[in-house]
């Protein structure tokens, strides 16, 4: 879930789908990230355990402290609800770059690949694991 320029938090998307706008120039401003493992199993046929933790490097700000969620334990909305998301509202800073890991078992059994759209740029190539994408 992400929080656009002057549309406010966005709704929820997932599995590849693009979190903010496409063609309207507005500045992504902050994120809520979540993760569902649920039906996913390890390789041993235990539950997978662990989760997911993001940070971002927001405009005039830098790099923000990361926040990590466990697995199947929330959602976006909730997140945003309860301040826990990575970013500023009302500001007007937009995000520059993400890092996003997964951690706990699911880390040994995924990885995570994302990108970002940079102003100017556009699409950066594919990254995972904690990699830096924006600029």
């Amino acid at each position: 879930m992400v929080h656009a320029q002057s549309f406010g938090w966005l709704d929820t998307v997932k599995n590849g789908e693009i979190g903010g706008t496409e063609g309207k120039s507005k500045r992504v401003e902050a994120i809520a990230i979540t993760l569902d493992t649920q039906g996913l199993l390890a390789k041993d046929g235990s539950e997978l355990t662990g989760g997911i933790s993001y940070r971002v490097h927001a405009q005039s700000v830098g790099w923000m402290d990361p926040v990590t969620v466990e697995a199947n334990s929330t959602s976006p909305a909730s997140m945003v609800a309860a301040g826990k998301y990575a970013g500023t509202t009302g500001h007007g800073y937009r995000l520059e770059a993400i890092e996003i890991s997964l951690t706990g078992a699911v880390a040994e059994e995924y990885d995570v690949i994302y990108r970002a759209h940079v102003q100017k740029i556009g699409w950066m190539g594919w990254v995972k694991n904690g990699a830096t994408a924006g600029t």
